[in-house]
């Protein structure tokens, strides 16, 4: 944000000094459980951009509903073998001073949505629909990204365990400058909402419906930056 050109590096680093209490969510005592650190730090920079948009907003995108990235684990049985799989899903990113969020893409983190043909080929799962949403994404001078819905079922013989580690779920990725919040992302499993991270039993012909939220508009929808 600040010195986009220049490679990183040691010298860039060392006038920069990070301090994290130990005891605090940066830097947790053992026995923190901490598998899912990624939640927390994909949401770092959306803070960070925040506390530094009143002294250069030009430079600066609206919160991002793609951070985190979602990651989705299903476990089972299939032909009398145990099997894992886990993929992942992105929301949309933040609207900048001159563009558009991005729809459905990681940030910060440089990953890639799991393609359907992957999961399918993989595991006894098939996507009923993966798209777009309509008008997730928060309205703005410039629009934030939008995010995308998948809806997967399961073929297998016997019941799956899925993880979700979802976020944004009650709180939407704010807007910038007047730019409105993008929407609220939502996760169903056979037909049950959850607003939190969750662990459930998906029957089967069971269907889990992943909503992922859109990002945060820059700029007032009227244009005018505020």
């Amino acid at each position: 944000m600040l010195d986009p050109d220049t490679p990183n590096n040691a010298g860039c680093a060392r006038p920069i000094h990070i301090t994290a209490p130990e005891g605090s969510i940066l830097n947790p005592r053992w026995p923190a459980p901490t598998l899912a650190r990624h939640m927390v730090g994909n949401l770092l920079p959306s803070l960070v951009f925040a506390a530094l948009a009143p002294v250069c907003s030009e430079r600066i995108q609206a919160d991002s509903g793609s951070a985190p990235i979602w990651p989705v684990r299903f476990d089972g049985t299939e032909d009398g073998r145990p099997f894992t799989v886990t993929v992942q899903y992105s929301g949309g990113q933040g609207a900048r001073a001159s563009k558009d969020g991005m729809s459905a893409v990681s940030f910060p983190a440089n990953a890639s949505n799991t393609p359907v043909e992957v999961l399918e080929s993989i595991a006894p799962l098939v996507i009923l629909e993966k798209h777009l949403i309509p008008d997730s994404g928060g309205a703005g001078t410039f629009r934030g990204g939008m995010g995308q819905r998948i809806v997967v079922k399961s073929l297998a013989a016997g019941p799956l365990k899925v993880s979700i580690l979802a976020q944004r779920l009650r709180h939407a990725a704010a807007g910038l400058l007047g730019g409105e919040a993008g929407r609220p992302g939502q996760v169903r499993v056979d037909g049950q909402r959850y607003d939190s991270q969750l662990v459930a039993t998906v029957p089967p012909g069971g269907v889990v419906d992943l909503e992922l939220p859109g990002g945060g508009g820059w700029g007032s929808p009227d244009g005018a930056a505020r």
